[in-house]
């Protein structure tokens, strides 16, 4: 479990786990101009860690609790040596849809602000 506010992910780095939320919200953020900017909100069902699994050294978004979040956790090293290569190959393109879904939304977000 992780408490409200606790940070998940951050962005530029690499995640260590694939998480899968059982339970509860997070906010997803970009960095931009030094100041954090919301973007979206995953909840129950949605993964985090994809990018790192997909093979890219650092995860594009920080994602935070925004209430107490029930996480299932498998270790990243584990995930790509127990996970067939199909599963995993459709893992990375979930994660590479839902990048670019919440980088199109940043973007937009970008435009409205400037």
């Amino acid at each position: 479990q992780a408490r409200r506010g606790h940070v998940i992910c951050v962005a530029g780095k690499a995640c260590e786990r694939l998480m899968i939320i059982r339970d509860g919200l997070c906010k997803v953020r970009v960095r931009q101009d030094g100041l954090f900017q919301d973007v979206g909100e995953i909840g129950k069902g949605q993964w985090i860690g994809l990018t790192t699994l997909g093979g890219f050294e650092v995860e594009p978004f920080t994602v935070v609790c925004t209430s107490e979040v029930v996480l299932l956790r498998m270790d990243a090293t584990d995930a790509r040596t127990r996970m067939s290569s199909e599963l995993r190959e459709a893992v990375v393109n979930l994660g590479a849809q839902m990048h670019s879904r919440m980088q199109r939304r940043a973007d937009l977000l970008r435009t409205a602000f400037d």
